[in-house]
C-alpha cells in the first residue's frame, strides 16, 4: 500500500478526529481516533524517527535531530485540499482504532500497524518523510482539539513494555467515555 494523502478532522461531539487516507491505487480508508490513540501514534512516531537516527547518533543526539527536523517539517508545510478516492475496503462509515503499534523492517522503513474493531488490522508502511507528515497531521488536529498531547518518549519508558509498543494505559481508557 502506498498512501497519497492524509487528512484529520475533528469531531467535537464525538470527541474523535476522523482520520481519512488515500492510497495510489485509489484506495480510502476512514478511521475514529481517540485522544488516547491520538497520543500513541504520535509518541510511536516520534520514536520511530528517533530509533531511526539512533543508527548513526548517540541517543541525545538522535532526539535533538529528530525534533528539529520535525520543527522544520512543520514550518515548511503546505496544506492542500484532500482529494477522496473512489474505493472504500472498510467502508463509507468510520472504523474505530483500538490499539497502535510500530513494526521496524529494514532498510530504513516501518509499519504502523492499526489494530481496528471487528478484529482487522491496518498496515501503514512509513518512511522518514510520511513519518513527519503523520506526526504534522495529527499534532495540528491535537492542537485545533485543543487535547493538550504530550507524546510519551518510549525510549524513556520504563513500563517494561517493547519500545516498539505502544498502548493505551487503563487510566486513559476510563478517561473517555465514548
Amino acid at each position: 500500500m502506498s498512501i497519497k494523502q492524509l487528512s484529520a478532522t475533528y469531531d467535537s461531539k464525538e470527541d474523535r478526529v476522523m482520520f481519512r487516507l488515500t492510497t495510489q491505487d485509489e484506495n480510502e480508508f476512514r478511521l475514529w481516533l481517540t485522544r488516547s490513540i491520538v497520543r500513541n501514534i504520535l509518541s510511536l512516531a516520534k520514536h520511530a524517527s528517533v530509533t531511526e537516527l539512533e543508527k548513526t547518533h548517540p541517543l541525545a543526539h538522535a532526539r535533538d535531530i529528530s525534533e528539529f527536523n520535525q520543527q522544520l517539517k512543520n514550518s515548511n508545510a503546505t496544506f492542500t485540499d484532500f482529494e477522496p478516492a473512489p474505493n472504500h475496503p472498510l467502508g463509507e462509515t468510520p472504523v474505530l482504532v483500538e490499539k497502535a503499534e510500530i513494526k521496524f523492517s529494514p532498510p530504513n522503513a516501518y509499519v504502523l500497524e492499526l489494530q481496528l474493531s471487528k478484529a482487522k488490522i491496518l498496515k501503514l508502511p512509513l518512511n522518514d518523510e510520511l513519518n513527519s507528515q503523520l506526526r504534522l497531521v495529527l499534532e495540528k488536529i491535537a492542537e485545533h482539539a485543543a487535547w493538550n498531547i504530550q507524546p510519551i518518549d518510549i525510549n524513556e519508558s520504563k513500563s517494561g513494555q517493547a519500545p516498539s509498543v505502544a498502548q493505551s494505559s487503563s487510566s486513559d481508557q476510563q478517561k473517555l467515555l465514548h
